[in-house]
């Protein structure tokens, strides 16, 4: 909740803030009247409701709204940076101009082809374009240099930002509040200005993992043929939750495919082009770049897994995929998009980890991975869709050799397997060594006829 009190008046506004949230962003205007020298102060107190409709005092914050009316600077309002048809003010800049001159003792501004002279200091915009209003245009960039004219500078529209404090809690700050503060004549009153709250909006990330290619294999089987189990793991940076894929077993060429949806729902600030992580200490939320995080595992059935590779992708400057997974490596010169403009993208992105070199770390590429990225808003119209290969949308079951398998659930299977590739070469070398005797026989026998 909010109160504004003065000498006077006493204002609460308490339904108009988001809860449970520590950065609230109200988005609205306050008025009330005030009558100086009795309402010299104002006093801004934010409180926390508790229950049964308790509150809690949180901070405050006082403003001296009597100097800023009767100091030099104009701290009544600040002056615009710019002059156009969104101007709110009863007064055009060069009334404003006309009002300083007058007060301080100066002689009245004179205005001539686009230039503008006070007290023997000359402002020109040769940028402006004759016009009706190419005169508040100067008289607003006079304002704007107001100490080469007057020796000071006027206060220019600007958000303020004031700490709250407690008495209770002395010089400890409890916070802090963003908000600006105008002072008006009752005559003089400006059109009323309706603030907007910050575009937060729900999002969703569907992700398909494809397949890999050319991972390392960090296994030897038992007849010291390299494989591996492979698996990938991938969570978005507002969430410590990550979501796995099934394992691929016994991949013997760094290749595996998953055919495997995740999805991941977060809330995305499209002003600040961040997302909203909230934690559940204290309803504390924390604003965070979009970024997925991608890694390849290797699965170990009696030890810890191996970690592979990883890839790092921002939601935001997201690298455009190679559509070939023989054009993917992590030399490339990657081009690159928002992924919230073009909401979707498929190809294969180079994963990698880290080789020591002479006592320093460098990035080496470690393999490859086809995914497939969505960006879904709460307002587009499109179909539901399951987690992994599940309904609805349900992807199919990819197609894997024969070797994937659990070898200690198929003992024989996997003995067959992995004397499989020995036979073939046996069987091979043993054809070779027959055709080669049949041949030298043959050509024996030529010989002796001849």
């Amino acid at each position: 909740m909010i109160e504004l009190k003065s000498y006077q008046y006493k204002l609460n506004v308490g339904h108009q803030c988001i809860e449970d949230n520590v950065e609230n962003t109200c988005g609205k205007t306050f008025e009330f009247n005030a009558t100086i020298p009795e309402d010299y102060m104002i006093k801004i107190s934010i409180y926390t409701k508790q229950k049964i409709n308790r509150y809690n005092l949180i901070g405050s914050t006082e403003v001296d709204i009597e100097n800023r009316w009767y100091t030099k600077h104009h701290a009544k309002f600040g002056i615009p940076k710019n002059y156009d048809n969104t101007w709110r003010y009863k007064y055009k800049p060069s009334q404003i101009l006309a009002n300083i001159c007058k007060d301080l003792g100066f002689e009245p501004p004179f205005y001539f082809d686009n230039k503008v002279k006070i007290a023997n200091t000359i402002f020109s915009n040769s940028s402006l374009e004759s016009s009706k209003n190419s005169k508040e245009h100067i008289a607003l960039k006079a304002l704007h240099q107001s100490q080469k004219i007057f020796g000071f500078k006027l206060v220019p529209a600007h958000v303020e930002t004031r700490a709250l404090y407690r008495k209770d809690k002395y010089g400890i700050e409890q916070g802090k509040l963003e908000l600006w503060i105008e002072l008006h004549d009752i005559n003089d009153l400006p059109k009323s200005m309706e603030l907007m709250l910050k575009s937060i909006f729900n999002f969703e990330l569907r992700i398909i993992v494809w397949s890999t290619a050319d991972v390392i294999l960090n296994e030897k089987n038992i007849f010291g043929k390299r494989m591996s189990d492979i698996y990938v793991k991938c969570w978005l940076n507002n969430s410590n939750i990550p979501q796995y894929t099934d394992i691929h077993y016994r991949s013997t060429t760094g290749k595996a495919n998953f055919n495997w949806r995740m999805i991941f729902p977060f809330k995305y600030n499209v002003e600040e082009n961040m997302i909203i992580k909230k934690n559940n200490c204290f309803y504390e939320e924390t604003k965070l770049s979009p970024r997925l995080i991608v890694q390849i595992w290797d699965s170990d059935s009696f030890s810890s897994d191996d970690f592979l590779g990883t890839l790092s992708i921002p939601l935001s400057d997201c690298p455009i995929p190679s559509r070939k997974a023989a054009n993917c490596y992590l030399k490339n010169k990657w081009s690159r998009v928002n992924l919230f403009t073009v909401r979707k993208l498929k190809g294969w992105f180079p994963v990698f980890g880290l080789q020591v070199d002479q006592g320093k770390h460098q990035a080496v590429q470690t393999g490859k991975i086809k995914l497939e990225l969505e960006i879904v808003s709460e307002f587009d119209n499109v179909q539901r869709v399951g987690l992994g290969r599940n309904p609805p949308n349900s992807l199919s079951f990819p197609k894997r050799e024969d070797a994937n398998f659990i070898w200690y659930k198929h003992p024989f299977k996997s003995l067959k397997s992995g004397l499989a590739h020995k036979i073939r070469e046996i069987f091979l070398i043993f054809i070779n060594i027959v055709l080669l005797t049949s041949v030298a026989c043959f050509v024996t026998q030529i010989t002796l006829h001849f």
